[in-house]
């Protein structure tokens, strides 16, 4: 799942290297500069735990974030992981 998401290249930038992911254990933090980039990654997600039979746990799946030039939390209504949505949360 890893290099799927490596190979999509969507996260934070510096210089030529892009991260879009932290992993420990069993646990992903998704790190991405806006929202669709965010759902092309819980897409990739979805396609990973599909093909390989893996289930995640959507009680425990959540999204925060933040826009600091507007001062507000991020809309998350179009984040769509599989047949669900990811819970919320404030940052």
């Amino acid at each position: 799942m890893l290099q799927w998401l490596d190979f999509k290249g969507r996260g934070l930038s510096q210089g030529d290297v892009v991260t879009n992911t932290l992993c420990v254990a069993d646990n992903s933090t998704l790190i991405t500069t806006n929202v669709h980039d965010m759902n092309v990654l819980l897409a990739c997600v979805n396609s990973y735990c599909q093909w390989a039979g893996v289930k995640f746990n959507m009680g425990k799946t959540e999204v925060t974030g933040y826009d600091y030039k507007r001062k507000c939390p991020l809309d998350f209504s179009i984040l769509q992981l599989g047949n669900g949505k990811p819970k919320s949360v404030m940052p």
